[in-house]
């Protein structure tokens, strides 16, 4: 059966467009007669054997399918697990890298402080022993 419409009369018209129904006309072609297909019994049994087997084999991997569902959820559950933990491992990395970086800048500015004490120290150092040579 064939169902048509005029594309010209759905989109030729502002009127549609206001709320009017468009009219759809249906065509139906008559089909010549069909032929009367008979099987044998055996036939019907030898199709339905082999669709049984099919049926079974589909369930068969239906089933291994199933497994393979659960074996790879559960390893997906490890994997989201372990990726937690590396997540975890990662932020404890970023705190100790920046704890380093912090001594690092703090050694640094107590290397400048002691290079400044020692100025100061042997400029003390340096008028003590003038003092003493002018005693």
């Amino acid at each position: 059966m064939i169902a048509t419409w005029s594309d010209s009369d759905y989109l030729s018209s502002d009127e549609e467009n206001d709320g009017e129904v468009a009219n759809i006309a249906f065509m139906a072609m008559e089909e010549e007669e069909e032929e009367e297909v008979n099987f044998s019994f055996d036939e019907l049994q030898n199709a339905y054997e082999n669709f049984f087997c099919e049926y079974e084999n589909i369930c068969l991997k239906d089933k291994t399918l199933k497994k393979n569902i659960i074996s790879l959820s559960k390893e997906n559950e490890s994997l989201k697990n372990d990726n937690i933990n590396y997540k975890n491992e990662i932020e404890i990395l970023n705190v100790f890298l920046k704890l380093s970086n912090d001594f690092k800048e703090e050694n640094k500015n107590l290397k400048l402080e002691i290079d400044a004490l020692k100025k100061t120290f042997s400029k003390f150092s340096n008028s003590s022993d003038k003092l003493d040579n002018l005693l």
